[in-house]
């Protein structure tokens, strides 16, 4: 038998590194600032030298941690000397220190992984030569675990999208919408027969746009169902929108997660506070920023300004991702909401029961990032005419039925001088920028693709 015990460093300034141990070949594993030991954390305040360890109980059988900082070890925010370690377990090292995810299974010789072996780390990956029999069993085993997996992994999804995601389309939404579609087209035909002049014709246009602008009822009724999907980022360097997508992963933008993975990396902590929820709060334990974000701007916008924010807690609920057919639509008129927390500089949020804003509007323009018309697979940037200000960033912005088309990302401001200082200025009668919400595709594996190509 193998003991395999995985240890992912999930904040501080060793984020992202994961080491691998088989408990028998490695019965105790120390973790500190020592550069000599199995988990070397130099450089990080609230580590000390030798921190903790982990070792296999032999006649208890189990994994036991035993701490020996000064600083202390909390698990789920209490302080602990030794305890024994089931499952999964987050420990924090110190108060407000990096956070390590610590998870065990017990596994056959025959079936261990090629890389577990002792101290090993996901930063150091070694050669090893090729073994064309063993390959041959690696390959039978692998498949035999991939189909397994892929039948447990769509029945969960199948019962999370029964329980938890919001229904994407409300009962005869569509075929409404479908009518006004075609009475909009019959308007432009008679126009162009010449059977309507300008002012009849500008005039049922008008009327088309305002109803599907102003359809009231419909996004009540999706703002009910999608408000408590939606959060306000607090962080050192201030506040944002997120909106959860998955149960433990939240859409919002990369100048939001850039400063929240510095903060988390710093030792700071990093919140989101679910909107309409009582003050219920979610411990942000990762941020990963699109990267191509920044490599190239957009108006006053930068492109690719998605990311994900994931939490130690799940959220109640999460809002569902419009398919490529809905994407597809999205166009000038197309009628579109938000839910966030526009703020700028102003004091517009109890953060004790966060209360969203919603705006409604139309699409303005769809385009690629160098405001030209792309075609589908590169109009990734998306204008609309919804006021915004700071704060409002990361809102997911909707359709109809409640499902994300986007993320918005503001852009609706501009900056004076004054006293030699720019000073930013918001102005809800500009443009507002949003990014199409596929471009997660790139940093999201669970990305939906829903058998709808893009």
């Amino acid at each position: 038998m193998r003991w395999a015990c995985k240890l992912e460093i999930i904040s501080g300034r060793h984020a992202g590194r994961t080491f691998i141990f088989d408990l028998f070949d490695t019965p105790k594993i120390a973790i500190g600032g020592d550069p000599r030991g199995e988990v070397p954390l130099p450089d990080e305040p609230q580590v000390s030298r030798k921190h903790l360890s982990l070792h296999r109980d032999p006649e208890s059988d189990r994994l036991v941690m035993r701490d020996s900082s000064t600083s202390g070890t909390f698990i789920d925010g209490v302080k602990v000397r030794e305890r024994s370690l089931v499952g999964t377990s987050l420990l924090m090292l110190g108060q407000n220190g990096p956070c390590v995810r610590i998870s065990h299974h017990r596994a056959a010789r025959s079936a261990a992984p090629a890389d577990l072996r002792p101290a090993a780390t996901s930063l150091a990956p070694s050669v090893r030569q090729p073994n064309p029999a063993r390959a041959s069993r690696l390959a039978a085993i692998a498949a035999v675990i991939v189909i397994a997996s892929t039948g447990i992994y769509f029945l969960r999804r199948s019962a999370q999208a029964e329980t938890a995601t919001i229904t994407a389309v409300t009962p005869g939404l569509e075929s409404k919408m479908a009518a006004m579609a075609a009475e909009l087209e019959q308007t432009k035909g008679k126009f162009q027969r010449g059977m309507m002049d300008l002012g009849e014709a500008s005039d049922s246009v008008r009327k088309r746009v305002e109803a599907k602008k102003g359809d009231s009822d419909t996004f009540v009724e999706m703002a009910r169902k999608s408000e408590k999907a939606v959060g306000i980022v607090r962080f050192a360097k201030g506040s944002a929108t997120a909106f959860a997508i998955g149960p433990k992963v939240f859409a919002t933008n990369s100048h939001v997660t850039d400063p929240v993975r510095e903060a988390l990396m710093e030792g700071s902590k990093c919140w989101i506070i679910l909107n309409r929820s009582g003050g219920t709060v979610l411990e942000i334990v990762k941020a990963v920023s699109h990267p191509e974000y920044g490599s190239g701007r957009a108006g006053q916008t930068l492109t690719y300004d998605v990311g994900l924010l994931y939490t130690r807690e799940a959220a109640p609920l999460w809002l569902p991702i419009a398919p490529a057919s809905v994407l597809r639509k999205v166009d000038s008129g197309f009628a579109v909401s938000y839910i966030g927390f526009p703020a700028e500089q102003m004091i517009n949020v109890n953060d004790s029961n966060p209360l969203a804003t919603m705006k409604t509007g139309i699409v303005t323009s769809v385009s690629g990032w160098d405001l030209t018309d792309s075609g589908f697979n590169g109009n990734l940037l998306i204008r609309h005419d919804m006021g915004s200000a700071g704060g409002a960033s990361g809102s997911p912005i909707l359709d109809r039925g409640g499902r994300v088309i986007g993320i918005h990302n503001a852009g609706n401001y501009y900056f004076l001088k004054v006293d030699g200082e720019p000073l930013r200025i918001p102005n809800a009668a500009a443009i507002s920028y949003a990014q199409r919400i596929d471009c997660l595709r790139d940093i999201w594996g669970d990305y939906p693709e829903g058998g709808d190509p893009r």
